[in-house]
């Protein structure tokens, strides 16, 4: 096996399977040519000189096929194709090929449209300058590598995130299927650079090799040119088998561009780990924002059902106590105690609890809550071990910038003396908690330097 890897074969996608005998694949990324619309200069090329229908489609037919086959379960094509116009008529290859890839076996599982910045500055009579293409992505079984949280966006987030951050995923936005990326400009992997028909942003190649690929996996691009596929495939650890007909697209591959992209790899690292730290800030400000604001909407939806045991509630006290063990349903394990003045109406109170968490809003903030009904009097004894921490005090159902700063011995007369009544506001009581954030809302996140009382 480890004959084939890291090699770009000087011939044609169509003898693929005298190379490759096993299924050792893990994803296929290419853009294969456009029917005849470009000569690159080599004889049994596909695509120049071939019939659309007859010979053209059959040889696509032919490459997906055998990528098929030497796919491994888990596998997944990615295939960056346009439509095109001959004789007056539009022709449509995205479409053709996503059914001659479903004969061979191919899901189309979701459809990328790629906004490449850079075209043309003229269009021929009848048809408008395109500024996209098509990305078809295929998958081989259910079982597919798919990595989602690794692209998600941590910075381009409307205020909202602030407002109602169970509405966001805690590693940042999901990403779109518009993919904004520019295509590179013409000669600029080097001074004398290569010149290609249809060049690859390596940022694209990075993108999919994020969402679908592990360190060591095998990457095959049948149709390689320029071979930016196989190079950004190596600067992430990836393994690489390659197929190019032209032999001045192997040479430059070889001289330019593989260098080319190395020497970059270690500045596009640098602007990976800098999202990815921005990444965790965010995970930890959406979690403590939930956390925050799950007991506002605990007791809004009280109020709901029986305004009077609402009223009853002096005091919220919410502590997150570990990350919960459910990972994947629920990622903090929070307590939230509801102060009382009195013990009257407890059990009706607990009853009415237990309903309210299993339902919306509350069933959708992915939290692990223990909500408890203590007397203020009983919660001397529980805080008392933590007299001297920082308490943050939330008045009016603001929880996303605490009002006061102080500490457990300071308000531990106000818990025994029952003196929370006059800070309810706007129909919420006040919430005390450990957790201290101070998060304005504004049009995007900027992660700032982790407050005191942020999460680890």
């Amino acid at each position: 096996m480890n004959r084939v890897l890291n090699k770009v074969y000087q011939q044609s996608a169509t003898t693929l399977a005298d190379i490759i005998k096993k299924p050792i694949v893990d994803v296929i990324v290419t853009s294969p040519p456009y029917a005849d619309l470009k000569n690159y200069g080599v004889e049994g090329q596909i695509g120049y000189g071939q019939d659309y229908e007859n010979e053209y489609l059959p040889s696509l037919k032919n490459v997906f096929q055998q990528c098929f086959r030497i796919s491994k379960p888990t596998a997944s094509l990615w295939i960056v194709v346009d439509t095109f116009k001959k004789n007056r008529e539009v022709k449509v290859l995205p479409f053709d090929i996503a059914r001659i890839c479903k004969e061979c076996g191919w899901v189309l599982t979701d459809i990328v449209i790629w906004e490449k910045g850079k075209t043309l500055p003229w269009s021929h009579r009848g048809q408008l300058r395109n500024l996209f293409e098509y990305i078809l992505f295929f998958t081989k079984s259910k079982s597919h590598k798919y990595y989602v949280d690794r692209i998600k966006d941590p910075i381009e987030l409307k205020e909202w995130w602030v407002k109602y951050p169970e509405r966001y995923s805690f590693g940042g936005k999901n990403p779109s299927n518009l993919w904004r990326i520019p295509i590179p400009v013409q000669g600029s992997w080097a001074p004398n650079g290569l010149r290609h028909f249809c060049p690859f942003p390596p940022e694209l190649v990075e993108r999919i090799l994020l969402l679908t690929t592990d360190r060591g996996d095998v990457v095959l691009d049948p149709f390689a040119g320029s071979g930016v596929v196989l190079a950004q495939s190596l600067c992430m650890n990836r393994r690489y088998i390659g197929f190019e007909i032209n032999p001045s697209y192997v040479l430059g591959f070889k001289k330019t561009v593989l260098p080319a992209m190395q020497a970059k790899w270690s500045e596009t690292q640098k602007e990976m780990l800098k999202i990815e730290r921005r990444r965790r800030e965010f995970e930890s400000k959406i979690q403590i924002l939930r956390i925050l604001k799950y007991p506002k909407s605990l007791i809004k939806a009280l109020q709901q059902v029986s305004s009077a045991l609402a009223q009853k509630v002096g005091v919220i006290l919410v502590e997150k106590t570990a990350r919960s063990k459910a990972r994947f349903t629920k990622f903090a394990r929070i307590e939230v105690t509801l102060v009382l003045d009195n013990a009257d109406g407890t059990e009706k109170l607990k009853k009415h609890l237990d309903v309210i968490k299993s339902r919306p809003p509350l069933s959708k903030f992915g939290l692990d809550a223990q909500v408890r009904i203590r007397l203020a009097v009983e919660c001397m004894p529980d805080i008392a071990h933590r007299m001297n921490h920082s308490i943050y005090i939330y008045r009016g159902g603001r929880t996303h910038y605490y009002d006061d700063e102080t500490t457990v011995r300071a308000i531990s007369d106000k818990l025994a003396w029952n003196n929370w009544r006059s800070m309810w506001k706007n129909g919420v009581p006040p919430i005390v908690s450990s957790l201290g954030v101070r998060q304005e809302i504004e049009r995007t996140w900027r992660p700032p330097s982790i407050e005191k009382g942020d999460l680890n």
